[in-house]
């Protein structure tokens, strides 16, 4: 089950772009209020819809991983919060949306493309980030707000138009365009484990479908997907009972999804999907469109539009909810809202992961180890570059979450599976930093994570992985051919000494 974030480093921003609203065809009047930073990329717009109700939309909140932009996302609580006529805004929300869980996946160098958290194809924090580059307000008013946030990480370069209208539904015109002189193919998966009604459980929401409501897990045909959710009826709020929904619409000039699936997780074919198992509460109820085997040639883009936001459940509970009613000539207004892209090597990510030094040391009574890392980051452009870097840790049953943790750079927030520090690198310069750990181990084996690196989406120029341990100890198996050498103090050690690396596989040596 999803943790307490709902959707690995932040960039320095341009300023922004200003341009005439878009028009837009009639919709419910309402008074919106946006709080959403083109700098930054992160905030909130409030909306007080025409019935009294109120929806708070959550931009990359909280979680200091997210890479900033147009992308919901919240931490400790729902991105899409609904407040149901007459209710304190006060209050605690309905949950609409969790976050979205979206990933693209490299298929070529099997590398995941995020927006800072995903567990749609990833775990949560990592995979290559897709740097937030700036953002911009481009209307605004009690007609609707119009947004763009830039993003890049070789080769991708991707903009999102978001159209907030005064009824709460978010449009979204996104663009991934492929700037590298060599075709890019991927796979692409975007979804939701929404928890409508109560944050946090999914008791009670059943998936719906054009007009079907279903309570089993289900994949949909392909070429059929117009609008689809998550509907639950029976959700309390003070004495009171609510029927809500969310209502995910694709644009009619979407290419339709190779695959739609609706399951208990985020699944990514039909053999994840089990007709005959209930949706249960007890996990997540999630759906998971996906554009699968695509391929994008030399400036080619995929051009996607998508709409979320709140349906209308108030019919029996047999029949599915209504989702907002959206014009073509709204679509056709958010694809033209003008954006100049940034230049492309303006778009190239200044900071390189160019080398490390990572030591592994099993201490006396082997049931302990000790890594020691340094690394060194360059910095390309004339500007400085600070970042938030998350550090993740091999933890399971037999080896708990480190202790004595230590980061040259200053302070350290522990997450699940990590810590995220903060780096500045100077302009057209270098840093150095160490990071330092103890990991017990109730097995003779240890683990560090060193595809981490992968999501720099560049190999280092070097990288030197050193195993040791107590007197007369040495390595039973390690993941890593190592070459065993004397170090200045005359002591055994095993090392591997790799150039140009891209690691497949995570250092593990067992004894």
């Amino acid at each position: 089950m999803k943790p307490l974030l709902c959707t690995l480093a932040l960039a320095l921003l341009a300023g922004c772009t200003c341009a005439e609203p878009v028009e837009e065809s009639a919709a419910p009047t309402g008074t919106l209020v946006n709080g959403w930073s083109p700098v930054s990329g992160r905030g909130d717009v409030q909306v007080d819809r025409a019935d009294g109700s109120r929806v708070e939309l959550r931009f990359h909140d909280g979680f200091e991983g997210y890479t900033g932009g147009l992308v919901l996302g919240s931490q400790n609580g729902p991105a899409f919060r609904y407040w149901p006529p007459g209710v304190d805004p006060e209050s605690k929300p309905l949950a609409i949306w969790c976050a979205q869980d979206e990933s693209l996946r490299d298929r070529g160098r099997d590398l995941e493309y995020s927006w800072g958290w995903s567990e749609n194809l990833g775990t949560g924090p990592g995979g290559v980030p897709l740097r937030f580059l700036r953002g911009a307000v481009i209307g605004e008013g009690d007609d609707g707000v119009t947004l763009v946030s830039e993003h890049a990480a070789e080769p991708l370069h991707v903009v999102r138009r978001a159209r907030i209208r005064p009824d709460a539904t978010v449009l979204m015109d996104v663009r991934f365009t492929n700037t590298a002189p060599h075709p890019f193919a991927f796979d692409l998966w975007t979804g939701d484990d929404p928890w409508v009604g109560e944050y946090g459980t999914a008791e009670g929401d059943r998936g719906w479908a054009g007009d079907a409501v279903f309570e089993n897990e289900r994949s949909l045909e392909p070429g059929s997907v117009g609008c689809l959710g998550v509907v639950d009826r029976s959700v309390s709020l003070g004495e009171a009972t609510y029927a809500v929904a969310n209502a995910f619409c694709l644009s009619p000039a979407t290419p339709q999804p190779d695959q739609v699936h609706f399951a208990n997780r985020f699944a990514h074919g039909y053999d994840d999907v089990h007709p005959s198992q209930p949706l249960e509460g007890s996990t997540m109820t999630a759906f998971n469109l996906g554009w699968v085997d695509r391929e994008l040639g030399p400036g080619e883009t995929l051009h996607l539009g998508y709409a979320l936001g709140l349906a209308d459940a108030s019919g029996p509970s047999h029949q599915a909810p209504l989702p907002p009613p959206i014009e073509p000539a709204e679509w056709e207004a958010l694809a033209a809202v003008p954006w100049e892209p940034l230049a492309e090597e303006l778009t190239r990510d200044p900071l390189r992961f160019a080398w490390e030094r990572v030591e592994m040391e099993v201490l006396p009574g082997l049931d302990e180890v000790e890594i020691r890392g340094l690394y060194r980051l360059q910095n390309r452009s004339d500007e400085p570059n600070v970042r938030r870097i998350f550090f993740p840790f091999a933890v399971d049953e037999e080896h708990p979450y480190p202790g004595q943790i230590r980061v040259s750079t200053g302070e350290v927030k522990r997450l699940r599976d990590g810590v995220v520090f903060g780096i500045e690198v100077p302009a057209s310069g270098e840093l150095e930093f160490e990071v330092t750990y103890r990991q017990r181990t109730t097995a003779p084996n240890a683990t560090y994570i060193v595809t981490s690196a992968r999501a720099w989406n560049d190999p280092l120029d070097q990288s030197i992985l050193v195993v040791m341990g107590p007197e007369g100890w040495a390595p039973k198996e390690t993941s890593f051919p190592m070459v065993e050498q004397t170090d200045e103090s005359g002591r055994t050690i095993w090392v591997a000494d790799m150039y140009r690396f891209f690691p497949d596989r995570e250092l593990f040596a067992s004894w």
